[in-house]
């Protein structure tokens, strides 16, 4: 989870981005947003391995979330209410369900460039 916030009442996660890799009960990966769940984005067109390493990164910018496994994009969604990232800074991990390994673990801010994309109409 990132840009996220945690319940200390009820011990759970509040307001957080999620990206999971083999969930969602059909082997997907995918990006959901905490705690309504109004966002929620998930493919199974990953081949993913038990056992296998993999490098996965996500995150986001300004709302268009991502992730890479093994510097390839797999999933990506823009959503249209983001979360505020000055308000909504923590990370985390959960397990649901599964086993998991941690190694090599990198917190870092972002670096982008703003690039436009646009069609130009070919017929006036």
């Amino acid at each position: 989870m990132w840009n996220g916030s945690w319940e200390v009442e009820n011990n759970r996660r509040g307001m957080a981005y999620v990206a999971g890799v083999e969930g969602w009960w059909e082997g997907k990966v995918g990006i959901e947003k905490s705690p309504d769940y109004g966002l929620t984005v998930c493919t199974p067109l990953f081949n993913f391995t038990p056992g296998d390493i993999y490098h996965i990164q996500c995150g986001s910018i300004d709302g268009h979330c991502f992730v890479f496994i093994d510097g390839k994009l797999v999933l990506e969604v823009t959503d249209p209410n983001p979360i505020d990232s000055q308000k909504y800074g923590k990370i985390g991990f959960e397990a649901y369900c599964s086993f998991i390994q941690v190694r090599n673990l990198k917190v870092r801010s972002i670096s982008w460039e703003s690039a436009v994309q646009r069609y130009e109409p070919e017929f006036c």
